[in-house]
């Protein structure tokens, strides 16, 4: 996929983010009207370890849909914008909070923690969400990994090309490690080329040398991109 901004990305990973960002968008939408049936103005925001800069500044407080002074408005937080709250990649939500009856979720000391958490990599302490960038490109090289092997089967060569997957079994080694109760983790379907199927061995690359049980299929994601206007 080619955006009029320059930047490229996999189909899968084009669709796997626009399926992602439009359910959370739809649950947003829900909520904002659901505070309204109830003649609710305040929303909580809430928080995560790992978010991105721009929205840990704001994760955790209150917003006032109307625009409230002494709370964040829906401009604050960019509410409606790519970047903002409910944007690209966003998994920040909110729910209704009644003044006097509600409590909140997040203390002050609770946002610290969260926005100071870090990880052990490679012997350094590393903030959480530079962990998480860095996983996300190590994810990456692992689909490079599994689609030059796929491509390869599809081809019917026999593969001796020991450059990938010893790199794939490596990143899979070297990922960050989990710390403290939030740690990051795996998801199969980011390490997938086609981010939703798993499929068996290629025959090919099973016999040349020795890989997990499970690896994803062929898939053609070597063509010219898409371009989207």
């Amino acid at each position: 996929m080619l955006y009029p901004s320059g930047r490229t990305d996999r189909i899968e990973v084009a669709v796997r983010r626009a399926v992602l960002t439009g359910v959370a968008k739809t649950c947003r939408t829900i909520g904002e009207y659901n505070a309204a049936s109830c003649g609710c103005d305040l929303m909580e925001l809430s928080a995560h370890a790992g978010a991105r800069p721009s929205h840990a500044r704001w994760q955790g407080q209150l917003v006032s849909l109307s625009g409230k002074r002494g709370y964040l408005s829906k401009d604050d937080i960019g509410y409606g914008s790519g970047d903002g709250f409910g944007g690209y990649n966003c998994r920040h939500d909110w729910y209704p909070f009644f003044p006097g009856i509600s409590q909140r979720n997040y203390t002050p000391e609770k946002l610290t923690q969260l926005e100071t958490m870090t990880v052990n990599y490679n012997g350094q302490e590393i903030p959480y969400y530079d962990a998480t960038q860095e996983q996300r490109r190590l994810e990456r090289r692992v689909r490079d990994c599994k689609l030059r092997l796929s491509a390869t089967d599809a081809a019917r060569q026999e593969t001796t090309d020991q450059s990938c997957v010893p790199s794939w079994m490596r990143i899979l080694q070297n990922s960050p490690k989990p710390c403290g109760m939030h740690g990051t983790s795996w998801l199969t379907s980011r390490t997938a080329p086609d981010c939703c199927r798993i499929h068996p061995v290629p025959r090919c690359t099973a016999s040349a040398v020795a890989l997990p049980k499970r690896l994803l299929p062929p898939e053609n994601g070597l063509t010219n991109p898409v371009r989207v206007v």
